[in-house]
């Protein structure tokens, strides 16, 4: 079993139990502080998160922990998933979450819902980037004003960014890249 503790807002400190693997790297503290610090504006009680290729949840988890309304996760891996599902449990944050186990391109075509904050972690070795920002935006799942986090290796260069998304911040911490983008515009 490996872990992780949960490093801001009311339940700080509690630690995350989960199976490891070699596609599952949860996000380590410094990152999610450095993310958090970089978002507090945006983290409010009515805030919508959604966290596409959630892992372990923990970027959820995290904004949660700050107050934010509801997360849904998306997470492709379906022992992970229910390993996800077991997670919110053991933090009683199951009643205002639901867990999609399936991929994140399944998910953007249901477009049943939109969010204030969506983060976007893939597997380092995966380049969904090429057409994930202008999927997000076709299917209005990002609110006006809304953020993402978008967290990519080093070395993977995201996209030119839509004409709707202006990048709030970017931030380099050893092999990860942190890019803050938020939705502008009418569209």
């Amino acid at each position: 079993m490996a872990t992780t503790r949960i490093c801001v807002g009311r339940i700080k400190g509690h630690v995350v139990q989960f199976h490891p693997s070699a596609n599952l790297k949860p996000t380590s503290q410094q990152v999610r502080l450095a993310v958090f610090s970089m978002i507090k504006e945006e983290i409010k009680t009515s805030a919508s998160i959604l966290d596409l290729y959630a892992g372990t949840g923990i970027l959820g988890i995290e904004a949660l922990s700050l107050g934010c309304a509801n997360a849904d996760f998306v997470e492709i891996n379906r022992k992970t998933a229910r390993q996800l599902n077991s997670i919110l449990k053991s933090f009683n944050l199951d009643s205002n979450t639901q867990v999609y186990p399936m991929s994140t391109e399944s998910f953007l075509s249901l477009k049943n819902r939109s969010y204030d904050i969506i983060f976007i972690d893939p597997p380092y070795k995966t380049n969904p980037w090429p057409n994930l920002f202008s999927k997000i935006l076709s299917t209005k799942i990002l609110k006006e004003n809304g953020i993402i986090v978008a967290e990519h290796y080093k070395k993977q260069l995201l996209p030119l960014v839509e004409p709707q998304l202006r990048k709030l911040n970017f931030k380099q911490y050893g092999d990860t890249s942190i890019s803050i983008l938020k939705k502008i515009g009418n569209n």
